[in-house]
């Protein structure tokens, strides 16, 4: 791979950014999950995330990009302050998506109020056309006792809450996807609400209200859905749990889709959701639900190390995830 000329960066990167003279010396031109990392005294801990995106097309940024980013900062206990990004340009390059890719980085920046640390352009040869774009936020851990689910610790007999509609996010894909086929079967009505819908949402009651209901842990669904995040939750503390089949929030399309499809909506993608483990279930529960929060405790931390979802009089284990939609 090779860096574009310098005078196409200034004018298509430094000139969208609208970097002054006197703080271009703060930026650096090319200098999974989260990760937590100790640096210099003076900054403590910092969260970091990242995200890959592919684009065909113009490479726009939108909220939706930088939200997956912001969800892990924020369920890791931390205020996102700084961004970096990458981008590469595969089987051709035209300064006018620089632009545009640029610009777009500078309005989610100025709207979410943090700073761009870092952007790195390279051209790559390649029979097939493309733009990859590596972005990676960071920003500082709050103080425990402001943010106590940093250290994700569970412990037997805490309840698990479970806020935000499973499966919600890839019905909307599925429904996406397969729109021309479900037109053929659903009435218009039904379509133009499904076309409405919306689940992408950022953890931002759940962070103000869980310093003050004792809440150790804090995950944000994805791939996978419900059954992915429970595995993982129980997984990192080698603890058991056991869930309430009839107490999980579904929304009444994403049974139908996945009826349809004949998939198990608690596997289906349920970005916008969120577990919490808490020792006042209740309270907590309450406390979202006057937010606006649909917050339901689906079950609990159990001794044993056996993890199950019961179904009336059936246990049901949980498994290790095969990532879905």
């Amino acid at each position: 791979m090779i860096e574009v000329p310098d005078y196409i960066y200034e004018r298509s990167v430094i000139k969208q950014l609208y970097l002054k003279e006197e703080s271009r010396h703060l930026f650096q031109k090319n200098a999974y999950s989260v990760s937590i990392n100790r640096e210099e005294q003076i900054t403590g801990y910092v969260a970091e995330a990242s995200e890959v995106l592919s684009f065909k097309g113009e490479p726009v940024l939108t909220e939706k990009a930088l939200n997956e980013i912001l969800r892990k900062i924020m369920c890791a206990g931390g205020n996102l302050t700084e961004l970096r990004a990458d981008i590469v340009f595969a089987g051709g390059f035209e300064e006018a998506e620089l632009r545009k890719f640029s610009s777009s980085l500078k309005k989610l920046a100025d709207k979410i109020e943090v700073q761009i640390k870092k952007v790195s352009v390279y051209l790559r040869e390649s029979a097939e056309p493309g733009k990859t774009v590596f972005i990676s936020g960071k920003g500082c851990l709050k103080k425990t006792s402001d943010a106590p689910w940093q250290r994700q610790r569970i412990f037997e007999g805490q309840r698990i809450i479970l806020t935000g509609s499973v499966g919600k996010s890839g019905m909307i894909e599925l429904f996406d996807k397969n729109k021309q086929d479900l037109k053929q079967i659903y009435p218009d009505i039904y379509i133009e609400k499904m076309s409405n819908k919306s689940a992408d949402r950022l953890p931002y009651a759940e962070t103000e209200t869980a310093p003050f209901y004792k809440v150790s842990a804090m995950l944000p669904l994805g791939p996978g859905g419900l059954t992915a995040g429970l595995w993982n939750l129980g997984e990192r503390e080698e603890a058991g749990l056991v869930i309430y089949a009839d107490r999980i929030n579904y929304e009444q399309e994403t049974i139908e889709i996945s009826n349809h499809f004949n998939l198990n909506p608690l596997e289906l993608n349920s970005e916008g959701a969120y577990l919490l483990a808490t020792d006042r279930g209740e309270e907590l529960t309450l406390a979202l639900r006057s937010a606006g929060i649909d917050a339901v405790c689906i079950g609990e931390v159990t001794k044993n190390k056996k993890r199950v979802v019961m179904f009336e009089d059936e246990e049901r284990y949980i498994e290790s995830p095969g990532y879905k939609f």
